[in-house]
């Protein structure tokens, strides 16, 4: 037992000369770890935008208001007395000058009333010349002479009212205008206040917008403008109204522009641009797609300075129009970024489409 103990252990020394020699023999045979080049540094890719030059241009600039088209006035003529329509030679839409007669009331009473009231002053003016008469040969009191000035002026009042009341029982055109709407029928009984007609005067249009509150101080009385209809007809008009106090709501001015209307051809109700304008300004034609805001919510444009790092302006946009937008704060030959705005960052330097 003792000598097969022994030979196991001559047997298991022998392998593991045997594995180590094999080993250094693999580590010999190897070929050496090819060493690593040097790591190179990596520039970083620039951005590729397209560019334009853009020149600043001499332009109006002007305050531009949407509003509507209104009549000089309109007046809802009501009946100032009781009585039967005999008479309605005004039909709705129909022209009437001023001091026409638009609508008739049957007369009823009124001429007797007015025959016994002229008849009351004779009465009283000549028992007011006999009592004065008297009085100065001094058979009368002036108290008499009081009594018939007061009976007589008394008659002369219900006199000058009967009058009236007749004269009321005609209406007539309070000014030249057109008929807008008329509210009763031949035949139908009127009482004091009751709506007859609809006059509205459209020799003169008013053009009435809100101004807010930012450009109150543009704006003022007697200045010149322009009122443009959506049909693309035009009109030159006057300010000749500015509202000295802003709508609670709203805070906006109320702004008339008065525009004659000779021809009255002018659409009444209808949506109007007004422009007013205010003085020359140089500023650069963009498109309204380059505008973007910055963190503060401030609207400007990207563009790129001599070594081509990209910088961002405010711009105030002074005129709008269907060809692209005009603004002001860029300087002269501004080279604005028209693509690839959105990749690039303020300070980063980007190649354009003139570097070749």
């Amino acid at each position: 037992m003792k000598r097969s103990l022994i030979l196991s252990l001559v047997m298991a020394t022998g392998l593991a000369i045997w594995m180590a020699g094999g080993e250094h023999v693999r580590a010999l045979e190897s070929p050496p770890p090819t060493p690593e080049p040097p790591a190179t540094e990596q520039k970083p890719l620039q951005a590729y935008v397209k560019v334009e030059q853009i020149a600043p241009q001499m332009i109006i600039q002007e305050v531009r208001l949407r509003g509507e088209a209104q009549p000089n006035r309109v007046a809802t003529l009501k009946s100032e007395t009781t009585g039967k329509v005999v008479a309605l030679p005004a039909e709705r839409g129909a022209r009437v000058a001023q001091g026409e007669t638009l609508l008739t009331l049957s007369m009823d009473d009124r001429q007797a009333r007015k025959a016994l009231a002229e008849a009351n002053v004779a009465q009283a003016q000549a028992a007011y010349n006999a009592a004065k008469a008297l009085y100065k040969k001094g058979f009368q009191a002036d108290l008499k002479v009081k009594q018939g000035v007061a009976e007589l002026r008394a008659a002369q009042a219900e006199l000058a009212a009967i009058k009236l009341d007749i004269r009321r029982s005609r209406l007539q055109a309070p000014f030249a205008g057109v008929i807008r709407e008329r509210f009763i029928e031949l035949g139908e009984y009127l009482a004091p206040g009751d709506a007859m007609l609809e006059l509205l005067d459209d020799t003169t249009v008013k053009v009435v917008a809100d101004l807010p509150q930012q450009k109150k101080g543009s704006l003022k009385l007697g200045m010149r403008g322009e009122a443009q209809w959506a049909d693309g007809h035009k009109m030159a008009g006057v300010i000749h109204y500015i509202s000295p106090r802003a709508d609670p709501k709203t805070r906006t001015f109320r702004v008339e522009m008065a525009i004659q209307n000779p021809h009255s051809d002018l659409p009444m109700g209808a949506s109007v641009e007004m422009r007013i304008p205010l003085s020359k300004v140089a500023a650069h034609h963009l498109s309204p797609a380059l505008l973007n805001l910055d963190s503060h919510g401030a609207v400007g444009v990207k563009r790129i300075d001599a070594a081509n790092r990209v910088i961002w302006s405010p711009v105030k946009v002074i005129k709008a129009g269907l060809d692209g937008i005009w603004v002001t704060g860029l300087p002269d030959q501004a080279r604005i970024i028209t693509l690839g705005g959105g990749f690039v960052e303020v300070g980063e330097q980007v190649i354009t489409d003139h570097d070749g």
